[in-house]
């Protein structure tokens, strides 16, 4: 019975969550769009203020990235503006996704497509290396409306109401959603149909999950599931990051050249080496970007020796004898 009572609790909980957004939603599509936008940025500035733990995560990582280059005032103002660049971020997505095409163009453009046209040449899928740079929800949404349409691997929503909400506007240009758990098996054969497959790989991972490279000069625990997916498919690997316009609003999708994989014969270092280059690609753009990265996230959060415990604990537990059942004796 008690249960039951939470269940419907929960259900309760989150139908009311996804009313309230969406009502917001409404609102905010009512105003003039540039007026929202100045919303969110108020918005974003103020929770600098109020979140205090995501404030200490972003100035610590601010501080390890950029201690030698910036000083603590200036690091403070990159913060504020990582804010206010966030809560912009969440308007375009309230409002851009239901506007007309032709409004979504105009706010996002494109360039190097003739790279993704080689790289889709060689039939066998192509990979998109990229991470939660700008605003990476509109990215995938504008670069589908392109005639891109392509497959992005995300975690289902807590709240079911809000998940289902967020994968239509996904997939309102043909997009498509695989989930996070069994992925590699279902984009493997998305990739063997021809299919376009983005991997965000710029976040922190278990010890067991992660390979450490360098990220601003600090081992990173760093998913290595984009090498090894280009490995084993052959599918290349294309650089895509959503830049802002200079001077005025809006964004430039750039899309690079195919990656050529590093091939020595030694797949766990080839798999380690090529991890590496592509977390050296983010970290060019979020130099040239800092404030449109999300440092709000403890990318730095497992550290080396995290994962030499981690495995020591499986090595040993692979060593211990296993303790069978005793054999029952049967009764004569």
């Amino acid at each position: 019975m008690g249960r039951k009572v939470k269940g419907a609790e929960r259900r309760l909980g989150d139908l009311l969550s996804y009313w309230l957004i969406v009502s917001l939603m409404r609102f905010l599509n009512l105003l003039p769009f540039a007026v929202s936008c100045l919303i969110g940025e108020l918005a974003g500035n103020l929770l600098f203020y109020l979140d205090r733990r995501h404030r200490l995560i972003t100035l610590e990582n601010l501080e390890r990235a950029f201690r030698h280059e910036l000083s603590p005032a200036q690091r403070i103002r990159l913060a504020k503006k990582t804010y206010r660049n966030l809560g912009r971020i969440l308007i375009e997505c309230i409002c851009l996704p239901t506007r007309k095409p032709e409004i979504i163009r105009d706010y996002v453009s494109i360039s190097g497509r003739d790279h993704l046209y080689e790289a889709q040449s060689r039939g066998k899928g192509v990979l998109f290396l990229t991470a939660h740079f700008g605003n990476w929800e509109l990215m995938g949404l504008a670069f589908s409306l392109y005639g891109f349409p392509s497959a992005v691997v995300a975690r289902p929503l807590d709240n079911p109401y809000l998940d289902r909400l967020v994968e239509r506007q996904r997939t309102r240009f043909g997009n498509r959603v695989i989930a996070k758990k069994g992925a590699v098996r279902e984009i493997v054969k998305y990739l063997a149909s021809g299919g376009r497959v983005g991997i965000l790989m710029d976040q922190n991972v278990s010890a067991r999950e992660g390979v450490f490279v360098d990220f601003f000069n600090t081992p990173a625990s760093t998913t290595p599931i984009l090498a090894a997916l280009s490995q084993k498919t052959g599918a290349p690997v294309v650089p895509i990051f959503m830049v802002p316009k200079q001077g005025k609003s809006g964004y430039v999708i750039e899309v690079g050249k195919p990656l050529p994989l590093i091939e020595t014969g030694n797949k766990e270092k080839d798999l380690i080496a090529n991890t590496a280059r592509f977390t050296r690609i983010i970290e060019e753009y979020v130099r040239c970007y800092p404030h449109c990265w999300f440092w709000m996230h403890r990318r730095w959060k497992v550290r080396p020796e995290d994962q030499r415990r981690e495995w020591g604990r499986v090595r040993q537990m692979e060593k211990e004898p296993q303790i069978k059942e005793p054999q029952k004796i049967k009764e004569p």
